[in-house]
């Protein structure tokens, strides 16, 4: 369903009178949730291959803040695609399997310590890439 049939389906709810108040109230509830729940996982994998390539993660290195981004979207993914193998989420990194297990139990180990230096150096793709 996508927003603008949500949309319309709330515009058509708001027009009728013939349902009752409670039932009325339930299914703009259940839109509005449903609603939410697209909004959140509407995640363009396009847009984050073009991430990948525009700040260069695809390339070796072992420069602090190029893998912190890494690690935070190697977590990204796992989270919104729960379902995604860790080695198709290594893949437009050029990265094996092994290399994201890694990088999530690091960005859990920094989340965990609340380390300054890993906050610093997400800032930008936590905003673009919300967990």
């Amino acid at each position: 369903m996508s927003r603008d049939e949500i949309s319309r389906a709330q515009r058509f709810i708001n027009e009728q009178e013939l349902l009752p108040g409670i039932d009325r109230i339930i299914l703009v509830d259940m839109l509005v949730r449903y609603r939410d729940w697209y909004e959140e996982t509407d995640v363009d994998m396009d847009a984050i291959r073009r991430y990948i390539k525009d700040e260069e993660l695809d390339t070796p290195t072992r420069v602090h803040s190029v893998l912190h981004k890494k690690f935070y979207l190697y977590k990204y993914l796992k989270t919104k695609f729960p379902k995604m193998s860790f080695r198709s989420i290594g893949e437009p990194f050029r990265k094996d399997h092994s290399s994201v297990l890694y990088g999530i139990a690091v960005h859990d180990n920094m989340i965990e310590t609340k380390d300054s230096v890993y906050a610093t150096n997400t800032i930008e793709i936590r905003k673009r890439f919300r967990l």
